[in-house]
């Protein structure tokens, strides 16, 4: 075929293949090659945090500010296709939970406040939220994500769809804040 036979059809038709491919090129590269995918770490690999490391990844990525790292824990593992990110942490008071779920960084179409805070019944129907990490393997199960051991609590969960969900627990015993965030994928 000609180029003068070429109707803008069958430039734009062209003109996709090709940036289609480039662009799988780049993903191939990226991934097999190189073994990332802009700076995120290794595609699929979840980024695990605990105690120091945990509070400065919590400050950095939630927004809260914390005052104790013993038992801070971040799980996150987003990627270019969705993301999903845990993270929990001891506060002083319960008043410093409410503080630290107000300036929670993550987009949501609200942020929850004391008063549209729920009871805890001990269960969610979001298999995601009650397994924690663990969701995404045993090996990623921990004590410091321990939702089913909360008694006495309040919460407030948001979904969006059957893939975007914003869940907030408060272990009013403890004073222990509990986050998860998660989108794309399927809940």
């Amino acid at each position: 075929m000609k180029a003068e036979n070429l109707s803008p059809r069958h430039i734009v038709w062209f003109a996709g293949i090709f940036i289609v491919g480039a662009a799988c090129g780049l993903y191939f590269v990226q991934t097999a090659i190189i073994g990332t995918v802009g700076g995120l770490g290794n595609v699929g690999e979840p980024r695990v945090y605990e105690s120091a490391r945990a509070q400065r990844e919590i400050e950095g990525q939630v927004g809260w500010s914390l005052t104790r790292d013993s038992d801070a824990y971040l799980f996150d593992n987003g990627s270019f296709g969705g993301s999903g990110l845990y993270a929990a942490a001891t506060f002083d008071s319960l008043d410093d939970c409410l503080e630290a779920i107000a300036v929670t960084s993550h987009y949501v179409d609200r942020l929850p406040h004391r008063q549209s805070m729920l009871e805890w019944d001990g269960k969610s129907i979001v298999p995601a939220i009650m397994d924690g990490p663990g969701h995404f393997g045993k090996e990623y199960s921990t004590a410091l994500w321990d939702v089913r051991e909360v008694t006495n609590g309040l919460y407030f969960q948001e979904s969006r769809g059957d893939s975007t969900v914003a869940f907030w627990l408060i272990d009013v015993d403890r004073f222990r804040l509990f986050y998860h965030y998660q989108s794309g994928g399927v809940l």
